[in-house]
Order: C-alpha cells, then structure tokens, then sequence
C-alpha cells in the first residue's frame, strides 16, 4: 500500500482560514457507509442522526496557548518555542541550589516546569541560554526559559528548557502564550482563536492542537442529544504537534506514529461496555478518540480504563473493534488522518465524499467543515 494512493485534489481557497460564524453552522457531509449514499447537510442535523441509546464519545483535551515569543536575553535575538510536552516540575529550592545558570535563577522565582519544547532558530540556544518572554519586566520578576545541562540535542529543533516564574508557570503560559494555529492557516492567531479553537467542553490541559470535529458542537446541541437519550461520555488524548507531520515513508506499513497520551475513566469505559454489550451503537467524535478507544481494547472488544501513550496507526484492513460511526473534519492528503477515515469509511467511498465536497465548496481542515461517516 503506497502513500501516494491516499492523495486526492483540493483548491488551496478551500482551506478554511477562519471558523465559522456558529459552531453548529458548519456544513456537514452524510455518508452511508452500507448504501454508499452521500448527503448534504447542516452541522445541527446531526442530532437526526442520532438513535436513543446511542453513545457519542468526546475528546475533552484542552489546547494551551503553546506558542511563546522571546528574545536571548545576551543578544536580544529573537527566539519562537513551542510547547510540546509537560515533563515534571522541579523542586524550586533543589534546583536554585543546583541550576543556578548565571545568576539567573533569582529568589523571586517560585516555579519552574521541565518542558519538551520546538525552538525555532534551535541553533541558536546551547545549554545556559536564557529566553525571556515578557520584556517590560526585570528579569528578577519576568517569566523566562532556561537551557538546562541535561539538553543534549543543540542541533535539532526538538528541546528541552526549564520554564521560569515568579508566581505559576500556568498561568504565565496562559498570560504570554497565543494558540499554535496549524501551519496551513496562513495568519497569526489572535485573541479569538483562543475561544474558537477550542471545544465547548474542553477541560484536561495538555494539547496543542485542538480535537476539531470537536469544534462544530455547542451547548446546545449537546443538551438536544441528551434529551433524545444519547449518553455522552469524555476521553482525554492530548493531541501532540505531530498530528500535522505529513507521512514521508513511500510506503504506509513503514510510518511510524507520533506517541500521545491517553486516558479513559471507568465511568467512560463502563458506558462504552455496556453500550457494546447491549448492541448500541458508539459514535466517536475525532480521529483522537478513535484511537484512544481502539488502543485501549485488550480483552473480548471491551474497552479498558486507565492511562498509557497510544502510537496506534490506523489504515485500511484495520479491523475495528470498538465505534460504530465516525465524526470527523476533512484532512490533508497524504496524512495518517486521511488514511484511518479510509480505513473506517473504505478508500473508494471516502475519496467520492471527498470529491464531492471540492465540487460542492465545502470548508477544509481544522476550522472546515464536517463529515458523519455511519
């Protein structure tokens, strides 16, 4: 199976560079997976869609505002760090005694995170460096990163730094940080997006790119499926920056996934079960919580509880063992994304869907619009 054979046409203005105006405006594709059959709806259908006694599982991370701007603080150079991923915190008075790195690490500083991080240039920061991102402050009182000794990879992008503050790192994030919109929104985010990428029930911290298919629901809409008696349940999977990576294996077998965190209740495992048992149906919104459920599978198709990394990658002959119908946004060409759509829907039918919606101008990627494959 050849990763060209997941390519397809799309007109670069159908690449959505703003959400919609509503969450449940957005346009929604219907495909039968059984019939074939392709419809054109409006995202608030979808609650006709739904049967009582049908589960919709949700994605409930929460995105940071990831992307921090700064400066060296020996050169003033400009320096761009992404938030990846949150390594551990340190003892503050442990690491005042051990890292004080230039005299940098004052007594007004009360926390400091151990983050793996993208640095942008990386070939400028070496271990010792400090990137200040607030510049009206004196460093004493600003919050600022520090190149610890234990960063061994200067020359490539992926870091590590020790994350400075004189009151709490999180908060600092949430106060200097902007939402790391992905790289085929060609604009700088700005104060909306914080809101707009971002779902409506969104509340475990630790993504940095948003569960989109997520994005189309609002209060609402949620409240109109419970009354139909649909159970809704939350899984958590922080969705790393490697979910935009593009596949660059010439063949699928040969792509190894990104590694991401996840983590299913027994309340969510327990519903799921009972919903399997009982033959209802489970309908998983976002590629992410595909693959939280069907890693989390280990005995008889039920799902597990607990926490563990998930580099599952799914592609067509996947067997499915846990969902019944997909929600999901329309992805890029060539992606792990695309391919567990085919794998789900079937890679004839999914690439019709997807010609129709060129031909009807649908909106595409992460604040596009939307399909129901079931």
């Amino acid at each position: 199976m050849k990763t060209d054979d997941f390519d397809y046409y799309l007109p670069e203005e159908l690449i959505a560079q703003y959400p919609c105006k509503e969450r449940t405006g957005s346009r929604l594709l219907c495909v039968a997976k059984r019939t074939g059959t392709i419809e054109h709806k409006v995202f608030f259908d979808i609650v006709e869609r739904f049967i009582p006694g049908d589960v919709l599982v949700l994605n409930d991370t929460k995105v940071i505002p990831a992307r921090l701007f700064g400066e060296k603080t020996t050169t003033g150079a400009a320096i761009e760090v992404l938030l990846l991923e949150r390594q551990f915190s340190v003892p503050i008075d442990e690491y005042k005694k051990n890292n004080d790195i230039n005299g940098l690490v004052h007594s007004s500083v009360k926390e400091v995170e151990r983050w793996r991080v993208l640095i942008n240039p990386s070939r400028r920061l070496k271990a010792g460096d400090c990137v200040i991102f607030d510049r009206e402050c004196d460093l004493c009182d600003a919050f600022f990163a520090i190149v610890p000794e234990a960063d061994r990879h200067e020359t490539g992008m992926e870091r590590i730094v020790d994350l400075c503050s004189a009151s709490v790192v999180r908060e600092d994030i949430s106060r200097y940080g902007t939402v790391p919109l992905p790289p085929y929104i060609k604009r700088e985010a700005d104060r909306s997006d914080h809101a707009t990428y971002q779902t409506v029930y969104a509340r475990e911290e630790g993504a940095v790119a948003a569960p989109t298919a997520g994005l189309h629901f609002d209060a609402r809409l949620l409240d109109q499926l419970r009354a139909k008696n649909v159970q809704i349940c939350f899984i958590t999977l922080h969705v790393s920056y490697g979910t935009f990576k593009p596949i660059q294996s010439t063949n699928v077998k040969d792509h190894v996934m990104h590694a991401e965190r996840v983590d299913i209740s027994e309340k969510t495992a327990a519903i799921i079960n009972a919903a399997k048992a009982e033959g209802r149906r489970v309908i998983a919104c976002g590629t992410t919580t595909v693959r939280a459920l069907e890693s989390s599978v280990e005995v008889a198709n039920f799902v597990t509880s607990g926490a563990k990394k998930t580099d599952l990658f799914i592609y067509p002959s996947y067997q499915f063992k846990v969902i019944d119908g997909l929600i999901t946004n329309f992805h890029l060409p060539r992606s792990s994304l695309f391919m567990l759509v085919c794998a789900w829907g079937g890679t004839e039918l999914i690439k019709k869907a997807y010609a129709a919606a060129v031909s009807q101008r649908y909106r595409f990627y992460s604040y596009g619009d939307a399909m129901l494959i079931a």
